[in-house]
């Protein structure tokens, strides 16, 4: 059954730090591909759609700074979906400023990326989604 970390709301900055953070993660973990996708005026200006693209992190950042300076939109008022087939993972860099974790087991990854976001102040929660319909059952809160 899915699971899901899910952040409160948090400010841009946070928002980059953590996209920053995954991207390092990733490359030290030596997964040099990512599968992405862009939600609202991305999708319509920039990617036809919510069409998934495959790129490397560092390409990401790049493509999101390019996006962010076209003024069409920016990280955390525009979804970023960032899927990991290797690591069996989904972030999901919300439009409500927020960032979700969804996994189906939980793993050392996943578990990082919570400790992460507790010591940092972002009161994560973990929720079992047993419908696709509302959040679930909170198993933790940070």
């Amino acid at each position: 059954m899915p699971r899901e970390i899910l952040t409160y709301p948090i400010s841009k900055a946070a928002m980059w730090q953590e996209l920053e953070f995954l991207v390092d993660t990733l490359v030290q973990l030596d997964q040099l591909e990512l599968k992405a996708s862009f939600g609202f005026a991305w999708a319509e200006e920039f990617h036809a759609g919510w069409n998934e693209i495959t790129v490397s992190g560092p390409e990401l950042l790049s493509e999101v700074r390019r996006m962010e300076a076209s003024e069409k939109g920016e990280l955390g008022f525009n979804d970023l979906f960032i899927r990991l087939p290797q690591l069996a993972v989904e972030f999901h860099y919300c439009n409500d400023s927020d960032i979700h974790l969804t996994f189906d087991q939980p793993s050392d990854f996943t578990e990082s990326f919570y400790s992460r976001w507790k010591a940092r102040g972002f009161t994560p929660a973990e929720w079992l989604k047993e419908t696709a319909e509302g959040p679930g059952t909170r198993l933790r809160e940070g």
